[in-house]
């Protein structure tokens, strides 16, 4: 359950088969606020059957639980998260800089910003950064 290479991660999918064992990966979003919510996104790669075994257990963990595809699929799948993420994490920056800049407070600035956008996992995760 963590986000990391696709390549290594169809590796270790590919190795793990051979042995016999199954294998499933699952990067999560949401961190660790929707970690302790229980509410947590949870992308699985794996045999459909493997993951129907396991997600049970994904459910105790998450709300929004998605069979990407095969092993290592889900990492690619995460990829694009991440770059929304870090997006949005530099556009709230530079609004926050560039409100400071222009001499309105950026506290203001961030309460409006928070009553005006969708409350989305992103924004509650950001906003008290």
């Amino acid at each position: 359950m963590s986000s990391i290479s696709p390549i290594a991660t169809k590796g270790f999918a590919a190795r793990i088969e051979e042995m016999g064992c199954d294998y499933l990966d699952a990067p999560v979003s949401a961190g660790e606020v929707g970690a302790k919510a229980a509410s947590l996104t949870i992308l699985v790669g794996g045999r459909s059957d493997v993951f129907e075994r396991a997600k049970p257990l994904f459910e105790k963990m998450g709300k929004n639980i998605t069979l990407i595809g095969d092993g290592g699929n889900c990492q690619v799948a995460k990829v694009p998260n991440q770059i929304v993420v870090a997006l949005n994490t530099q556009a709230v920056s530079e609004v926050l800089r560039f409100s400071s800049k222009a001499s309105a407070d950026p506290a203001t600035v961030r309460k409006s910003l928070w009553a005006a956008l969708p409350r989305r996992a992103f924004w509650t995760f950001t906003a008290n950064r």
